[in-house]
């Protein structure tokens, strides 16, 4: 069995065929939901009886803010031209791949007194996610 290590998983985005990393990254999530939809009737006696609806899917990522990173600048020039992104979250070898078109929600810069300048960051999947692990 194979144990991937999270430090070795990056984000990048980027708007055409140029992807860069985002630089600073600490932490990064993939987040992979389906609706239900309820079909239950009176012949399921007293038990909820559901099946899948429309999948979604996200990706957050937090981080230092570098304010000359590329990556970091692709997203604040994208958000601003209300631009979606190509977003990857890979290793390097891509034996963990996972890949899509996403809006992005949310950019957040935290400037607190006694810490350093941080980053996060809320991507919304647009269609389906690309998913190629173990290759």
């Amino acid at each position: 069995m194979a144990v991937t290590k999270g430090l070795d998983i990056l984000i990048y985005a980027g708007t055409g065929g140029s992807k860069q990393a985002i630089g600073g990254q600490k932490g990064c999530t993939l987040t992979m939901e389906a609706d239900t939809i309820d079909v239950s009737n009176k012949n399921d006696f007293g038990w909820a009886s559901t099946i899948g609806g429309a999948k979604s899917w996200s990706v957050s990522c937090d981080g230092q803010f570098i304010a000359d990173d590329a990556g970091q600048q692709a997203l604040f020039d994208a958000f601003v031209a209300g631009t979606d992104v190509q977003v990857e979250m890979k290793n390097t070898a891509e034996s963990v791949y996972f890949a899509g078109k996403a809006a992005i929600t949310s950019l957040e810069v935290d400037a607190q007194f006694d810490d350093v300048c941080t980053l996060s960051m809320e991507l919304q999947g647009i269609g389906a996610l690309k998913v190629d692990k173990g290759a």
